[in-house]
């Protein structure tokens, strides 16, 4: 049967004396929806737990849900079907305060979010968005402007994006882990594998042909003490970014993308492919496969590190390549290593 659940039976709102919900559906083309501010799977100082056994289901949420947990625990779970998720901030496996997971397990499923979500989380927050199988399309931002930065780009804050309160407070822990399929990951600002301020971000994508596509700050950047990470199982993998991408660290923080298997490209303009700065660890390593390095600007990219400028440390950019025959913009060499700007090295092996 075709469900449709609206108002309260799909949330939990402690605040209104309703702290517990939970929903079991077993089959059907359902939609799950509401008005309020608090939309499907959602939890604010209470437990929300919904259960969806087999259909094309859409969930729709006007600002938090699907997953989302702020001062509480929000649970959504989709077990197969070709699904729809949409949120406009806060939301598909989010967490401030609390715990939000979204798990979808078999179907090509698409997920949109404006912000805050797709595996986010905040001050002594969890957030997790778990995939199992499926060809799977991620799209975050087209809401808010990165008005400091960017006026023509918007903010994401998504795709295993942890943030702290900078300075008061510690973020929490992302992780958007994908199992299996060929997928779609596009974002903005903040994005694919990120951190900031004590906390710890993650994109895990076990196999498949997968493409990455981001503009600043993503896919692998740990920003003001702390950790990220973008880890590539295998598959022939497009990673896009501008500014401040694959495996880049800012600040006594830590950047990491690890690519296992694949001929992949990296193309980036700044700041990008195993890059540290002010004391800061950025690193970029490929296991295996035919791969193509390109930067616009190689004086900021591919295994460029930093003296410190008027700070005491140095930091250190990697870029490393394990196998295969591979180009790179700044004219490294296969078999070869090539020392690079302040404590800097690309190294390549063919074996």
């Amino acid at each position: 049967m075709d469900d449709v659940y609206t108002g309260d039976v799909c949330r939990a709102n402690g605040v209104l004396g309703m702290p517990l919900s939970a929903v079991v559906d077993l089959g059907g083309n359902d939609q799950v929806r509401n008005k309020s501010a608090a939309g499907p799977a959602a939890a604010l100082f209470g437990v929300c737990v919904h259960l969806d056994e087999k259909g094309d289901d859409l969930y729709v949420a006007k600002y938090i849900g699907s997953g989302a947990g702020l001062f509480g625990i929000g649970w959504l779970e989709d077990r197969k079907g070709n699904d729809r998720y949409h949120v406009r901030g806060f939301g598909e496996g989010a967490g401030y305060g609390g715990f939000g997971c979204l798990r979808d397990f078999e179907g090509d499923d698409k997920f949109n979010a404006g912000y805050c979500g797709q595996a986010y989380a905040g001050v002594l927050g969890v957030g997790l968005l778990v995939d199992k199988a499926g060809d799977d399309h991620y799209f975050a931002g087209g809401v808010e402007y990165d008005y400091e930065r960017n006026d023509e780009q918007y903010i994401s804050l998504s795709q295993g994006f942890a943030f702290g309160m900078r300075p008061y407070a510690g973020g929490g822990v992302a992780a958007l882990v994908d199992l299996a399929g060929d997928d779609v990951y596009e974002a903005d600002v903040y994005g694919q594998g990120v951190s900031y301020w004590y906390s710890v971000g993650m994109l895990l994508d076990v196999e498949g042909d997968d493409r990455y596509e981001m503009h600043e700050y993503g896919q692998g950047s740990g920003i003001h003490l702390s950790s990220a990470l973008l880890a590539d199982g295998e598959g022939d993998d497009v990673y896009e970014g501008d500014t401040l991408a694959q495996g880049c660290a800012h600040d006594y923080a830590v950047g990491m993308l690890f690519d296992q298997a694949g001929d992949d490209r990296y193309s980036a303009k700044r700041h990008s492919q195993g890059r540290g700065m002010n004391n800061a660890l950025g690193i970029l390593i490929d296991s295996a496969g035919d791969d193509d390095y390109v930067a616009e600007n190689t004086d900021e990219c591919q295994g460029i590190g930093n003296a410190g400028d008027k700070r005491e440390y140095g930091c250190l950019g990697l870029l490393l390549d394990l196998a295969g025959s591979d180009e790179y913009s700044c004219g490294a060499e296969d078999g070869e290593k090539m020392e690079r700007p302040d404590y800097g090295i690309v190294y390549d092996t063919e074996e």
